[in-house]
Protein backbone atom coordinates (compact mmCIF):
# COMPACT_ATOMS: atom_id res chain seq x y z
CA UNK A 1 0.00 0.00 0.00
CA UNK A 2 1.38 3.10 -1.03
CA UNK A 3 1.77 6.33 1.53
CA UNK A 4 -0.92 8.19 0.57
CA UNK A 5 -3.21 5.10 1.02
CA UNK A 6 -1.87 4.00 4.34
CA UNK A 7 -2.82 7.64 5.58
CA UNK A 8 -6.12 7.97 4.25
CA UNK A 9 -7.32 4.79 5.92
CA UNK A 10 -5.70 6.15 9.37
CA UNK A 11 -7.32 9.70 9.01
CA UNK A 12 -10.60 8.08 8.25
CA UNK A 13 -10.16 5.54 11.18
CA UNK A 14 -9.65 8.27 13.00
CA UNK A 15 -12.15 10.60 12.21
CA UNK A 16 -14.67 7.70 13.43
CA UNK A 17 -16.37 8.34 10.15
CA UNK A 18 -17.35 5.25 7.86
CA UNK A 19 -15.87 5.09 4.49
CA UNK A 20 -19.83 4.75 2.92
CA UNK A 21 -20.30 8.13 5.50
CA UNK A 22 -17.44 9.87 4.49
CA UNK A 23 -18.04 9.17 0.31
CA UNK A 24 -21.35 9.86 1.03
CA UNK A 25 -20.67 13.16 2.23
CA UNK A 26 -18.66 14.56 -0.71
CA UNK A 27 -20.68 12.83 -2.85
CA UNK A 28 -18.27 10.46 -4.33
CA UNK A 29 -19.17 6.47 -4.66
CA UNK A 30 -17.95 3.98 -2.05
CA UNK A 31 -16.17 1.90 -4.77
CA UNK A 32 -14.22 5.06 -5.73
CA UNK A 33 -12.88 5.98 -2.17
CA UNK A 34 -12.60 2.17 -1.54
CA UNK A 35 -10.02 2.51 -4.52
CA UNK A 36 -8.44 5.26 -2.74
CA UNK A 37 -7.93 3.74 0.89
CA UNK A 38 -6.49 -0.05 -0.98
CA UNK A 39 -3.86 2.08 -2.74
CA UNK A 40 -5.77 1.02 -6.16
CA UNK A 41 -5.66 4.67 -7.78
CA UNK A 42 -5.70 8.26 -6.48
CA UNK A 43 -8.06 11.25 -6.72
CA UNK A 44 -7.81 13.80 -8.65
CA UNK A 45 -6.78 17.11 -7.28
CA UNK A 46 -10.55 18.53 -6.87
CA UNK A 47 -11.38 14.95 -4.92
CA UNK A 48 -8.11 15.39 -2.36
CA UNK A 49 -9.75 18.78 -1.75
CA UNK A 50 -12.79 17.70 -0.59
CA UNK A 51 -11.25 14.71 1.39
CA UNK A 52 -8.88 17.30 2.92
CA UNK A 53 -11.38 20.06 4.25
CA UNK A 54 -13.75 17.04 5.04
CA UNK A 55 -10.92 14.99 7.26
CA UNK A 56 -9.64 18.56 8.38
CA UNK A 57 -5.93 17.02 7.53
CA UNK A 58 -3.60 19.00 5.27
CA UNK A 59 -2.99 17.50 1.78
CA UNK A 60 0.75 18.01 2.49
CA UNK A 61 0.38 15.63 5.35
CA UNK A 62 -1.99 12.35 3.03
CA UNK A 63 0.47 12.83 0.47
CA UNK A 64 3.12 12.05 2.76
CA UNK A 65 5.35 16.06 1.90
CA UNK A 66 5.04 16.52 6.01
CA UNK A 67 3.90 14.62 9.31
CA UNK A 68 1.59 17.29 10.66
CA UNK A 69 -1.94 16.41 9.76
CA UNK A 70 -2.98 20.18 11.19
CA UNK A 71 -3.79 22.86 8.43
CA UNK A 72 -2.47 25.94 9.64
CA UNK A 73 -6.38 28.12 8.64
CA UNK A 74 -10.01 26.67 8.81
CA UNK A 75 -11.11 25.47 5.23
CA UNK A 76 -14.39 24.91 4.72
CA UNK A 77 -16.11 22.20 4.26
CA UNK A 78 -18.16 23.12 1.00
CA UNK A 79 -18.13 21.25 -2.38
CA UNK A 80 -16.25 23.94 -4.61
CA UNK A 81 -18.65 24.71 -7.69
CA UNK A 82 -16.03 24.98 -9.81
CA UNK A 83 -15.29 21.12 -9.78
CA UNK A 84 -18.81 20.96 -10.60
CA UNK A 85 -18.75 23.67 -13.59
CA UNK A 86 -15.29 21.96 -15.05
CA UNK A 87 -16.54 18.05 -14.98
CA UNK A 88 -20.65 17.57 -15.40
CA UNK A 89 -19.51 14.06 -14.33
CA UNK A 90 -17.97 14.98 -10.57
CA UNK A 91 -19.03 12.54 -8.06
CA UNK A 92 -20.08 10.01 -10.58
CA UNK A 93 -18.81 6.50 -10.76
CA UNK A 94 -17.39 5.12 -14.06
CA UNK A 95 -20.82 3.05 -14.34
CA UNK A 96 -22.99 5.78 -14.04
CA UNK A 97 -20.70 8.21 -16.80
CA UNK A 98 -21.00 5.63 -18.97
CA UNK A 99 -24.62 5.15 -18.89
CA UNK A 100 -25.31 8.53 -19.34
CA UNK A 101 -22.66 9.34 -22.29
CA UNK A 102 -24.79 6.16 -23.95
CA UNK A 103 -28.04 7.69 -23.15
CA UNK A 104 -26.57 10.74 -24.69
CA UNK A 105 -25.26 9.14 -28.24
CA UNK A 106 -28.77 7.22 -28.32
CA UNK A 107 -30.78 10.61 -27.97
CA UNK A 108 -28.53 12.00 -31.20
CA UNK A 109 -29.22 9.26 -33.23
CA UNK A 110 -33.00 9.54 -32.81
CA UNK A 111 -32.72 13.26 -32.76
CA UNK A 112 -30.86 12.64 -36.22
CA UNK A 113 -33.31 10.06 -37.45
CA UNK A 114 -36.06 12.04 -37.01
CA UNK A 115 -34.16 14.87 -38.89
CA UNK A 116 -33.70 12.64 -41.78
CA UNK A 117 -37.21 11.63 -41.50
CA UNK A 118 -38.83 15.11 -41.29
CA UNK A 119 -36.56 16.14 -44.38
CA UNK A 120 -37.38 13.56 -46.14
CA UNK A 121 -41.10 14.87 -46.10
CA UNK A 122 -40.51 17.96 -47.20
Amino acid sequence: MDEFARRLRSVIERSGMQQKELASSIKLSPARLSNYVNGHSEPSYDILILLCRRLKVSADYLLGLTDSMTVSQPIPVSIPTSSVQRDPFFGLTPDQRELIETNIATMRKQNEKALATSTQEA
